[in-house]
């Protein structure tokens, strides 16, 4: 098992990244694909179309987001990785750490990818100009 671990830095306050990441109509505004989030201990999420899919394990707002998370076009049935997010507020911005373990080492190529394709340009673009994304950016992986 293979393990990703990054750090964004985001032009918008901690508490717009951890909403814009753990609210379903903030999730839906920078993805532009339908997202279903349930953020209590246990609470299942349902992200790009359930196309990835976990439950939340640990979160504190707009400091840490702890969760279980799979994709399941490409992972075996009960596989998942452990996902932890830090959010750090440093002046007008925010440090988002990312560090994903328990990943298979057949899929780590194409989350890096997604990583910065999917979620942190998306993201980025969504906070600072508050402009809702109408259209999903498209994959380039082939689901099987």
């Amino acid at each position: 098992m293979a393990q990703i671990s990054k750090e964004f830095m985001i032009d918008a306050s901690s508490d717009a990244v951890y909403k814009a990441l753990t609210e379903a109509s903030e999730f839906e505004k920078f993805t532009g694909m339908p997202v279903k989030i349930d953020l209590s201990p246990g609470g299942e999420a349902s992200l790009f179309n359930g196309y990835i899919k976990g439950y939340f394990i640990e979160f504190k707002k707009s400091e840490r987001l702890i969760m279980a998370w799979k994709d399941c076009y490409n992972w075996e049935d009960g596989e998942y990785s452990i996902l932890n997010l830090t959010f750090t507020q440093i002046n007008s911005k925010t440090r988002l750490c990312w560090y994903q373990e328990g990943i298979p080492e057949r899929e780590v190529a194409h989350l890096e990818d997604g990583l910065e394709r999917k979620y942190i340009n998306p993201l980025q673009e969504y906070l600072s100009s508050g402009q809702v994304i109408s259209s999903p950016v498209p994959d380039t992986c082939q689901i099987t």
